[in-house]
Order: C-alpha cells, then structure tokens, then sequence
C-alpha cells in the first residue's frame, strides 16, 4: 500500500510539475526582446499566397551572452488574430494566460534560436479562414517553456495587419461544367420549340 501511495505521490507531482511549467506561464511575463519583419500582401490566398517571415535578436534589449544564459534555445513561428478580427469571436479570445490564449493558433514553423535570426518563407494553409493578422515569434528554453516574444504588429494588435483570402471552393472545372450543361439547357430548349412547332405543322 506504502509503494502505490508513493507512486501516486510522484505522478501527481509530475503532472503539478508540468503545469507549472507550461500551464502557468503568462505573456505578459515575456521578454519582448525579439524583433519580426514580414513580407505579404493583402488578400494573400490561402492555399497558395506565401508570407516571408524575418526574426532576430533585439541587442538593445538583451546581449547574445544573456539570451544564452537565459537558455534561448528554440522559437516557434506563428500566425495570429488581430483584434479586429477578435471582437465577438470567443475562440479567438486572448488570454495573458498562455494556456488559454487563442491568439495564434496557426503554426508557421519553429526553428533553432541564434542570435543572428533566420527567416522562412511559409505557404499558407488552405484551412486558415479571412480574418485580419500578424506574425509573433516565440522563443522557448530547454523544457519548452516559452520565455521571450517579438511581434509584427503592437501590444493592441492593431497595427501592421494583413489579410488572408480563404479558399472559396469553386475550380474552374465546376465554372466549366456549369456553363456547358447551361448552353445544353438552352439548345435543348429551342430543340423542343422548333420540333413542337413541326409538329403542329404536319
């Protein structure tokens, strides 16, 4: 009975452990010491538009050698709601609580941290929906904790926005389709006029 009550007490401490870690964190507890720069238009097309996303350490907020001892490890690059696009849509809603933050829910990608930066270029996906966005950065340690931010647009999320077209499901094949069966219909219909009018002739 001894063995299973400690076994329960390390499992519990475990899972307190890793919510200390990951369920707690707050961003308003984030160094913002990363600068973002990003290249896309307005109206870029889900599905094929690309966005080119650049990110670098801010050395005038914090120095390489502080970053490395503050175990800036990873980030992970993400497309985000503005708040424009946020009003009356809960499952947008930000949250200061990291866990329960929908800000970003779309993920551009992750790469190592360097002081130096790096950039990427990301197809955006044909499931991101028309709304108004910008592209934050997040900078995670050793455990994955995120500890450091930088965004394109400002704390509101109000400025430097783009947009995103969504895929409308119409092709060009359906188009086609369309107007082929409608041209049928109408020769179909001066056929049925012509072949009464000969009838009533004869």
């Amino acid at each position: 009975m001894e063995f299973y009550s400690k076994v329960a007490y390390l499992l519990a401490s475990t899972i307190l452990f890793s919510c200390g870690v990951h369920g707690f964190t707050r961003f308003s507890e984030l160094n913002n010491s990363i600068t973002v720069s990003y290249s896309a238009q307005n109206g870029t097309k889900a599905g094929s538009g690309q966005i080119e996303v650049s990110w670098k350490l801010n050395t005038s907020v914090i120095s390489a050698e502080a970053a490395a001892a503050a175990d800036y490890k990873n980030v992970q690059i993400k497309l985000c709601f503005g708040a424009i696009s946020q009003v009356d849509r809960a499952w947008r809603k930000t949250n200061d609580l990291l866990a329960k933050d929908k800000t970003c829910l779309y993920q551009m990608g992750t790469q190592p941290f360097t002081p130096n930066g790096d950039s990427l270029t990301w197809t955006v996906t044909k499931e991101i929906p028309y709304a108004h966005y910008f592209v934050r950065v997040y900078v995670t340690d050793s455990a994955g904790k995120k500890i450091a931010y930088g965004q394109t647009s400002n704390k509101a999320r109000t400025t430097q926005l783009f947009t995103i077209e969504p895929i409308t499901g119409r092709h060009a094949s359906i188009d086609i389709a369309a107007g082929v069966f409608s041209a049928f219909a109408v020769l179909s219909l001066f056929g049925f006029y012509f072949g009464e009018k000969r009838f009533k002739k004869s």
